[in-house]
């Protein structure tokens, strides 16, 4: 009887192990992708978003 509770517990044990892969890969994935997210912006966009007053064209 023992050996069965053993293999089952061993069993639980593994699926939670997988578990926490996945959930330790998911987060991983979203880090990065608001790392890259974060870079690409800095490195690209920001120009657009925080321009210079004398680049504004004001119609008087």
């Amino acid at each position: 009887m023992t050996g069965i509770f053993f293999e089952v517990s061993r069993l639980v044990d593994g699926m939670q192990t997988q578990k926490n892969l996945v959930e330790v890969a998911l987060m991983l994935g979203i880090l990065s992708s608001v790392a890259l997210t974060v870079i690409l912006f800095v490195q690209l966009g920001y120009k657009t978003f925080f321009n210079d007053q004398s680049q504004l064209i004001i119609d008087d």
